[in-house]
């Protein structure tokens, strides 16, 4: 090519293949992002980024979605926790379909839109996903008051989970 000629992007077998080489396999690979809005393109184009860089577990904050839900497409097994009420809130959490099975996980909405836990279960242990999205910090009172019941609500959950069991907070 000519430095004229603008370089193409490699093809996203080419980009799974130089990182399988190039990445410890003994690691999970996770990526917690606020993307501030979630429209289904850049999902999409989120989704296949992180097919390319072979990303495990998915942890998008802020979808501002309003429901709860999980799906799965051909990759990923997707949680949502979402607020009717909460517009701008949201997590939505996706678990590569190499890393384990739909049957695998169970779920639950700590607190809906803002704290949710995933959990993926294994045969040698349990790993749990706690991911957070906290409320902005602002000097209003009813604004402190909603902060400190999420941290509240957040020391009481981990104090729950099993010590035994591997732990990714994000968020």
């Amino acid at each position: 090519q000519t430095s004229s000629t603008p370089r193409r992007p490699a093809p996203l077998h080419d980009q799974i293949d130089c990182n399988q080489r190039h990445q410890n396999n003994k690691f999970l690979r996770y990526l917690s992002w606020n993307g501030s809005g979630m429209s289904s393109h850049k999902l999409d184009e989120v989704k296949q980024w992180c097919l390319g860089q072979r990303i495990q577990v998915l942890i998008l904050t802020e979808t501002r979605w309003q429901f709860s839900n999980e799906w799965l497409d051909a990759n990923w097994i997707h949680v949502h926790t979402g607020a009717a009420d909460q517009a701008g809130a949201g997590i939505l959490i996706l678990i590569s379909r190499r890393l384990c099975k739909p049957q695998d996980i169970r779920w639950a909405e700590v607190s809906v839109g803002r704290l949710a836990h995933v959990q993926l279960r294994f045969p040698q242990r349990c790993f749990d996903i706690l991911a957070g999205y906290q409320h902005t910090c602002t000097s209003g009172r009813q604004r402190q008051a909603e902060r400190t019941a999420w941290w509240n609500c957040l020391d009481r959950y981990l104090g729950t989970l099993p010590r035994r069991n591997v732990l990714l907070l994000a968020g």
